[in-house]
This record gives structure tokens, C-alpha cells and sequence, in this order.
């Protein structure tokens, strides 16, 4: 057993040894950006100096520029800084510390939601790492987002009588943190004892842009307003009740493929009552999420730190609890947006892109 256990951490390094590291940079409308791409090499070739390693970027930004650095600004640091159009993926980065410019075209405007991202790669002669994201930011650190300004932007309803619903789309204000939101109401309850909770809960089911690779996520926090329009709060469900839901489908599960994870009533830093509240859930493993054991016989724990980051890197499902008590009620939900403004990833979970080998 030890050898076998000795083997797997001997092929896991050599496997991985090469790493360049997903990043996440931040910058205003209109602005640009030094970026210095970043690796990690634990292998005999680490004595390997970074003027020998040859970086390269393999994709392009499509709402924005990527330039090398000008040959004055590489070596004395003097302005102008931008350099040649980088115009195509494969192209090696030529500027001193293996650094590029960001630029962002004019006239520009915030968002809510990430500018842009590209991917590059690092050889160190011996060697080529995986694919590594460098994400870009606007300086709120927005990575994904909903605000509802036009529309319900794709966002439905799942555990009412049917399936899946539409939500209602209110391009109205309510009051300063309630400003075009959506709005669905409970029509299916389910409370099989006196005083218990609603066996059957209802969540807003985010879109697709909010799953996929949310991997440089991992530490930040998951924001979003909540308001009730009807609802009789002080019977309300209970601190079991799952607030926000996470799934990975193809992660490798307990017991089978699958991870859920949940996070409950009971951990919520700020309480929801119906009056318009801004809730924000941070994304770690310490934060008081709960793992589906996928074995009814085990309570729920709290996740590992590999777990987290698996799931947001291969999220499949996110989930925002509308059924907050055990009867009728109307609540809206606004401004959801996913933030972070700095990469918070371990090495040990970068061996690959997916994070699909995780050693942490």
C-alpha cells in the first residue's frame, strides 16, 4: 500500500510539475494593464532561469487587445509601454518577465460581469504545462452577473408544479437596492406535519453564464438582493433550508459521479426577513457549505478545499432559494453577480485546467 501510495504522488508531481497558474487581474472601462503571466515548476528543470522559459499566449481576448511590451518599456521601463499587436493564438511573449499589456478599446463602459479572458501556456525546454485562464475584471471584480436591467437574462424557476417556470421580469423600482429585478411566487406546498417545514422548496436556476469554468471564483463570494412581497416570515423554513445550491456533474462524487454542495439558513450572516436584504455567501470551504454524503445513513459535511474548487470549475447548477417560509410567498431576487479581485487558487489544485487532479 505505501508503494502504491508512493507511486501515485511520484507520477501526480511528474504529471503535473509544469504549471502555469490561472490568474485574475483587474481593470477599469477604457483602461489597460501590465500583466506578468505566472507558473510554478517543482521538477529537475526548476533550475531553469525565467529568461530560459518560453511562455505563449494560445488564444486571443474578443473585447479587448492583448500587445507585447514595447522594446524601451521591456528593458528600461520607459514609456510608451505597448508593443506589437499580439493577433493570434501560439504567439511566443517577448517581453522582459514574461509580461504583456491588456487594453481596453474606447469609448468603454462598466459591466457586471468579467471583461474578457485568454489562455497561455509555459515550456521550460523539457516540458509544456496545460492551459492556464488569465481572467479580466472590471474593478467592481465582477466575474459573472445578472443586474436585470433588460430582462430575466435567462434565469427560470425549479421546484414549483411544473419543472421549470418562467420568472416574472419587473422593470420597476422598489427602492435604491431593488431596481428591475425578477419575481416568482410558491404553488406547490408540501408541509406534511403541524409547524413543519415545506418539503418542497423553490429556487431561481441560474443560466449559463453563470456555470462552466467559475474556477477563479474560489475565495471570493457569491452576492445577490433578495426581497419579499408576500409571505408570513415568522413561519418561516427552517435553518436546514438550503439558501444556495452548487452542483458538478461530472465530479467525482462519495459515493457516485457528483458533488452537491449547500449552503444553509443556519450559516447565513445576515438573516432575510422579506425586507429587501443584501446577502453575500462567501466561496471557500470554510464558509459553512455542506457536501451531499450521497449516503442517507451519513450527516451532511463540510466540504474539502479540492471539493469547492472542483465544483466551481465544472459548476453545472446554481440554485437561489425563493422558498424562504412554509406557506405562500412572492419574493424577487436582484443584482446576482459571482466576485473576486484576486487569484486565491492553490498550486496544488492547478496541475490541470479542469482542477480535475486536486492534491490539497
Amino acid at each position: 500500500m505505501r508503494f502504491l501510495l508512493l507511486f501515485a504522488l511520484y507520477f501526480l508531481r511528474a504529471a503535473g510539475s509544469l504549471i502555469a497558474k490561472h490568474q485574475l487581474v483587474q481593470v477599469g472601462p477604457g483602461g489597460e494593464i501590465v500583466i506578468r503571466l505566472d507558473h510554478f515548476d517543482d521538477s529537475d528543470a526548476a533550475s531553469v532561469t525565467p529568461s530560459e522559459l518560453t511562455f505563449k499566449v494560445e488564444s486571443v481576448p474578443s473585447d479587448g487587445w492583448l500587445y507585447q511590451l514595447s522594446s524601451v518599456y521591456s528593458k528600461h521601463g520607459y514609456e510608451p509601454k505597448v508593443g506589437t499587436l499580439i493577433k493570434a493564438g501560439s504567439t511566443i511573449v517577448t517581453g522582459s518577465d514574461h509580461r504583456i499589456i491588456y487594453k481596453r478599446p474606447l469609448p468603454d463602459s462598466e459591466k457586471v460581469g468579467q471583461w474578457d479572458s485568454f489562455v497561455f501556456t509555459v515550456s521550460n525546454g523539457r516540458e509544456t504545462s496545460n492551459l492556464a485562464t488569465v481572467t479580466v475584471v472590471p474593478k467592481s471584480g465582477a466575474i459573472s452577473g445578472s443586474d436585470f436591467l433588460l430582462g430575466p437574462e435567462g434565469w427560470t424557476v425549479v421546484g414549483n408544479r411544473a419543472a421549470q417556470s418562467a420568472v416574472t421580469f419587473e422593470a420597476f423600482s422598489r427602492d435604491r437596492n431593488l431596481n428591475h429585478y425578477i419575481l416568482s411566487s410558491d404553488d406547490k406546498i408540501d408541509v406534511q406535519a403541524a409547524n413543519a417545514d415545506d418539503t418542497s422548496l423553490w429556487y431561481f436556476n441560474s443560466p449559463t453564464k453563470f456555470l462552466g469554468d467559475m474556477g477563479i471564483a474560489y475565495n471570493g463570494a457569491l452576492q445577490f438582493t433578495m426581497s419579499a412581497f408576500s409571505g408570513d416570515f415568522d413561519k418561516s423554513n427552517g435553518g436546514s433550508s438550503p439558501v444556495v445550491k452548487l452542483y458538478c456533474a461530472s465530479c467525482e462524487g462519495p459515493v457516485g459521479p457528483g458533488i452537491t454542495l449547500v449552503y444553509p439558513r443556519s450559516a447565513l450572516k445576515t438573516s432575510f426577513n422579506g425586507g429587501t436584504t443584501q446577502i453575500t455567501i462567501s466561496l471557500n470551504e470554510n464558509a459553512g457549505w455542506l457536501k451531499d454524503p450521497q449516503n442517507s445513513l451519513v450527516a451532511w459535511m463540510p466540504p474539502s478545499k479540492c471539493d469547492i474548487i472542483q465544483v466551481l470549475f465544472r459548476l453545472s447548477g446554481m440554485q437561489i432559494l425563493g422558498d424562504w417560509t412554509t406557506w405562500h410567498e412572492s419574493v424577487a431576487l436582484d443584482n446576482v453577480v459571482v466576485v473576486n479581485t484576486r487569484s486565491y487558487l492553490p498550486v496544488c489544485a492547478q496541475s490541470r485546467p479542469d482542477a480535475s487532479v486536486c492534491t490539497c
